[in-house]
């Protein structure tokens, strides 16, 4: 009888628990974690800055893109945000351009951080249009 007693009460708690944290969503339901976009935390910092300068490019400024993560690059930024700041770069050479003028971006940008998706995508799309394996 005990250990049904004490397995009751631990799913009590662990029901409780559940209950009072909530399954990781909003009201909305769009709340990932870790999705900083949804999780109405201010951005600081490279962050806010490589923000904008991605909001820039996905609505075709290119230029003023390029310049946004060039300033996060003279900011000296950690290694992922310099990673992601390189990319960015690339992207936005790549439209301005062409795909040959990203490549040496997205190399950097990969011999920062090599687990950068961006930069992959990116590098592999150039290459791919140029016409290299």
């Amino acid at each position: 009888m005990r250990l049904c007693k004490a397995h009751g009460v631990k799913l009590f708690i662990v029901g409780f628990l559940w209950v009072l944290v909530g399954c990781g969503s909003d009201p909305g339901g769009d709340f990932i974690v870790g999705d900083i976009k949804n999780s109405q935390l201010p951005i600081a910092g490279a962050q806010k800055k490589l923000q904008e300068a991605f909001d820039l490019f996905k609505n075709g400024a290119y230029t003023q893109a390029r310049e946004g993560f060039l300033k996060v690059l003279g900011d000296q930024p950690s290694p992922t945000d310099r990673a992601e700041a390189l990319a960015g770069v690339g992207f936005c050479d790549v439209r301005l351009k062409g795909s040959q003028d990203g490549i040496a971006e997205f190399e950097q940008a990969l011999a920062t951080d090599s687990k950068n998706q961006d930069a992959r995508v990116g590098l592999a799309g150039a290459l791919i249009s140029r016409g290299s394996p």
